[in-house]
């Protein structure tokens, strides 16, 4: 017997089925230095219920790099260990 997808595939099923459960998301910037060349972006994101209740809190930092006035690079970074805990499973 397969034992099923893995890899980047079995992280989109997972966290497909996960983010279906909810209906909204929202964050909230809590620091943001800005540079010549590029902004950092602090920001707790939350993921809420069908009747608005945040079921979910994760902290994260966006990274925008900037050059000639244009965003050249966007990257998002996350706390896997608190998203792991508050869903319950262990980071690896």
């Amino acid at each position: 017997m397969s034992p099923g997808p893995s890899g980047q595939r079995r992280l989109r099923l997972s966290l497909g089925l996960f983010l279906f459960s909810f209906i909204t998301c929202g964050s909230r910037t809590s620091f943001c230095p800005v540079s010549a060349t590029g902004v950092y972006a602090e920001r707790l994101d939350h993921f809420c219920a069908h009747d608005g209740t945040i079921v979910l809190t994760v902290r994260a930092l966006g990274v925008l790099e900037i050059e000639g006035g244009k965003i050249v690079r966007w990257r998002d970074y996350f706390d896997t260990a608190g998203f792991a805990a508050a869903v319950g499973k262990r980071a690896t």
